[in-house]
């Protein structure tokens, strides 16, 4: 069965595409027999957005990038990031947020945030960054990337952190 349009949801439920858009968003401007009645059309045709057209029309992607540097893959091995990471994807989907995990080179590293920055493919990202001296982290924070960092970063200090208190732990 072919996926309907906005439109073709719009004519089945006797009412403006915009006012389609809006059920769609729940918007609250929306009388609840319109909205009842384009939520029938929906559910009768099994309608789902599509997430790349809904992306482009908010200028939002709804998806965190996870990012591990491949050289601290061993990280996966240790419980307490296994629970940490757990923790961000689970935030996440209760957040209506999907986790993109990525693990990069040093190599990659440039070109991966290029293309993060330039095709938008993330709201924002989580860095596990162990690096001080980590190149991109300017750029990043230049460019404006909503950005959160795993471990402790005193040189960058108009960044959010989360590290943990390995004295009180020890």
């Amino acid at each position: 069965m072919a996926s309907l349009t906005i439109e073709q949801i719009a004519v089945l439920s006797q009412i403006s595409r915009s006012t389609v858009s809006r059920v769609l968003n729940n918007h609250p401007s929306v009388r609840a027999e319109v909205r009842d009645r384009v939520l029938r059309v929906i559910d009768e045709h099994g309608y789902a957005p599509r997430a790349a057209a809904r992306s482009l029309a908010r200028r939002r992607s709804n998806v965190v990038g996870l990012v591990i540097p491949l050289s601290a893959a061993v990280i996966f091995s240790d419980p307490f990031f296994a629970h940490v990471i757990q923790g961000i994807a689970e935030t996440c989907a209760n957040r209506g947020y999907l986790l993109s995990l990525s693990m990069v080179t040093a190599d990659q590293e440039q070109g991966f945030y290029s293309r993060i920055l330039r095709g938008q493919h993330f709201d924002g990202l989580i860095m596990l960054s162990s690096d001080i001296d980590d190149p991109i982290l300017p750029l990043l924070i230049r460019d404006r990337m909503p950005l959160i960092l795993i471990g402790s970063h005193p040189y960058f200090q108009e960044v959010c952190s989360v590290d943990a208190e390995n004295r009180a732990g020890a």
